[in-house]
Order: C-alpha cells, then sequence, then structure tokens
C-alpha cells in the first residue's frame, strides 16, 4: 500500500510540474489548469490511499486512464 501512495502522489507532483511547464513553455492556461487541478486531485486521492479509501483508488486509476490516452494520442499525432 505505501508504494501505492507514493506513486499517486509522485503522479500528482508530476502533473502540477508539467502543468506549470506547459504555461511558462507555450503560455497554455489549459495547461496550467488541467495539469495543477490533477494534480491535486492525485495528491487528495493519495492521501485517501493512506486511509484504505476504496473510492481514492478507482478516482486516481480513471484519472491515470484519461492523462494516459489523452497523451497516447498526442504521441501518435507526432508520429
Amino acid at each position: 500500500m505505501n508504494l501505492t501512495i507514493g506513486v499517486v502522489g509522485l503522479f500528482g507532483i508530476i502533473n502540477i510540474v508539467g502543468g506549470l511547464v506547459g504555461y511558462f513553455k507555450t503560455k497554455s492556461i489549459i495547461s496550467l489548469i488541467s495539469g495543477s487541478l490533477s494534480g491535486v486531485i492525485l495528491l487528495i486521492c493519495a492521501y485517501g490511499i493512506s486511509e484504505r479509501s476504496s473510492i481514492a483508488a478507482i478516482i486516481s486509476i480513471i484519472i491515470a486512464v484519461l492523462l494516459g490516452g489523452r497523451f497516447i494520442l498526442t504521441i501518435i499525432k507526432k508520429i
């Protein structure tokens, strides 16, 4: 369980940093908002998982799948 909390928390931090990078690099407000929002939600989910909340685990999985799908589409478009 500790590994799951760490991975979800780290993913949340990476999303926040990624949103900031997207904003400073391309002035994308959408990147800032979506990265910050998803990152904060993932950090909250990491806390929820530490409290044994199955809803927090499900929400973090949904966010990970949605973000993964979004970035896979971006990679496919660049190929």
